[in-house]
C-alpha cells in the first residue's frame, strides 16, 4: 500500500520488500535512497537488521511504528520515527495498527506530492478530507459485523476461496 501511495501520489519509484528478504540477499541501495522500516511493535528482529544494514550503506532511515521509544525508533534516531498511537496491541496482526500504517503512508505521500508539485492539487485535497472521513468509515465497517458473520457462516466449509481485485480508489 505504501508503495502505491507514493509511486501513484509523490511519482518516486518505491520497492516494497519484506525485511527478511533485504538483509539476506543483496540489497541494491545508495545513500541517496531513503528506507523506511515499518513494524507494529518497532521490535521486528528483521525489519531492525534491514534499518542498520540501510544506516551502514548510507541511506537516509525513517520507522512507522506504534511504539514510542521501541528499539525501530532509536535506531532510526530523533526526528526520523512516525508514531502510530494505534494504541496497546492485542494481537500481532492488529488491523488498527495496519490501518494507521496505511493512513501514515497516505499522509506521506500526500506530503511528498505537495512538495514535490505532483499531481492535481484538488485530487491531494479530496484524498486528504477522505483520510479526515476514515473514524466514521471504520464505524460503518464496525456496523457490519453481523452480516460478515453470516457470510462467513456460509461459507466456512469452503475448500477455495478467490479473492479478486486491482488496486484501491484514490
Amino acid at each position: 500500500a505504501g508503495k502505491l501511495l507514493i509511486e501513484g501520489l509523490a511519482r518516486i519509484p518505491t520497492e516494497a520488500i519484506h525485511a527478511s528478504e533485504f538483509i539476506y540477499g543483496d540489497p541494491i541501495v545508495s545513500p541517496t535512497d531513503v528506507v523506511i522500516g515499518v513494524s507494529q511493535s518497532g521490535a521486528t528482529a528483521d525489519t531492525l537488521q534491514a534499518v542498520r544494514l540501510a544506516k551502514r550503506i548510507g541511506a537516509l532511515t525513517i520507522g512507522i511504528n506504534n511504539r514510542v521509544g521501541s528499539a525501530l525508533a532509536r535506531e532510526v534516531g530523533k526526528g526520523y520515527g512516525i508514531y502510530l498511537h494505534a494504541g496497546a496491541e492485542i494481537a500481532v496482526a492488529s488491523t488498527k495498527a495496519f490501518t494507521a500504517q496505511v493512513t501514515v503512508f497516505a499522509l506521506l505521500a500526500l506530503r511528498l506530492a505537495q512538495l514535490r508539485k505532483t499531481g492535481d492539487p484538488e485530487r491531494l485535497l479530496r484524498i486528504a478530507k477522505a483520510l479526515e472521513n476514515l473514524p466514521a468509515l471504520i464505524e460503518q465497517s464496525l456496523a457490519t459485523q453481523e452480516q460478515v458473520a453470516s457470510i462467513a457462516q456460509e461459507y466456512a466449509g469452503a475448500s477455495r476461496v478467490f479473492c479478486l481485485g486491482r488496486g484501491f480508489a484514490m
